[in-house]
């Protein structure tokens, strides 16, 4: 016995119709479903390599930050006081050259790439008496 086959000039059933619109939908919302997890996992990295320390006349905050090597340290003044981040030793600096912002007034922020290993004292220049540390491990 053969099985019913509909004519080639025949509409497809409502039933396949309706079948076929489903599983249009089903791999729409798995598409949809893997670029948001995607695009989380991007978004989760990128806040995981980004740190951020507050500068206050009361010091840095936190006063010690341990990092992976590769993050980006933002300091972001906290206050109406001018803040300027320097590497030790006080005033010259030489301990990490690069580890030096320009003057920070009410909400400015500079950046930093951490990409050498190691324990760094920083202070504030224009507030020699503010200082904090910068520990960069490697992953």
């Amino acid at each position: 016995m053969q099985p019913d086959l509909e004519p080639a000039n025949q509409k497809p059933s409502r039933a396949r119709n309706i079948s076929t619109v489903l599983a249009g939908f089903v791999v729409l919302f798995i598409a949809i479903a893997g670029v948001t997890m995607i695009t989380n996992r991007k978004n989760a990295d990128e806040a995981a390599s980004i740190a951020t320390v507050t500068i206050t006349d009361h010091g840095f905050e936190p006063g010690t930050i341990a990092v992976k090597a590769g993050t980006r340290i933002v300091w972001e003044s906290g206050d109406h006081s001018l803040h300027q981040v320097v590497a030790n030793p006080y005033p010259s600096g030489t301990t990490l050259a690069s580890l030096r912002s320009s003057i920070l007034s009410d909400d400015q922020t500079y950046s930093f790439t951490a990409t050498k290993t190691g324990n760094f004292a920083y202070h504030d220049q224009l507030n020699p008496t503010i200082n904090g540390t910068l520990v960069v491990h490697e992953d």
